[in-house]
């Protein structure tokens, strides 16, 4: 599964799928299920068994860990031009 992930839990080590990275970009963009899964032409099954499988990679519990997970690993940038706090500045 993703490269990254796999370092931190000790699995294997092959390079992240397309898919699993555009899954957790849209993530990161704070979209549902349903929008992630029109988005990437994809099944709302096929999508909960990829997010299974990276919780499990990752060894997180929540979609939020998931992201912070990516994130910490290298898997996903934050992207620098958003604000955290819109109603800050």
């Amino acid at each position: 599964m993703l490269s990254g992930a796999a370092d931190a839990v000790g699995s294997d080590d092959r390079l992240p799928e397309e898919m699993e990275v555009a899954i957790l970009r849209e993530l990161a963009e704070g979209r549902t299920d349903e929008a992630i899964s029109r988005r990437l032409g994809i099944s709302s099954r096929t999508l909960r068994r990829y997010l299974s499988a990276m919780l499990e990679t990752f060894g997180v519990d929540t979609r939020f860990q998931l992201g912070m997970a990516a994130v910490r690993h290298g898997v996903i940038a934050v992207d620098e031009g958003v604000d955290a706090d819109p109603s800050a500045g």
